[in-house]
């Protein structure tokens, strides 16, 4: 079964594209020291697949970013 190539899209243009084609998927968020593990469910935060690797026949495992909206997560309310 040949992997769709997802590097660089969107997460959620990535997710339709394998499982439309039979992949089962697994993503692991890579965040920066100043993010925290609740960055990736703010609102407004846009998470793109930055690498893929093939794990089996049907499954891949994907490095996810997410790009917070400018003020980062807090829109820069939180004190420093």
């Amino acid at each position: 079964m040949e992997l769709p190539e997802v590097l660089g899209l969107p997460l959620e243009e990535a997710v339709p594209l394998l499982e439309a084609r039979g992949w089962e998927w697994s993503a692991k968020y890579l965040l920066t020291p100043r993010q925290r593990e609740e960055a990736v469910n703010i609102p407004g935060c846009r998470k793109y697949v930055v690498r893929q690797q093939r794990l089996s026949e049907n499954k891949v495992a994907l490095a996810v970013i997410c790009k917070l909206p400018k003020g980062g997560a807090n829109n820069g309310s939180e004190d420093r």
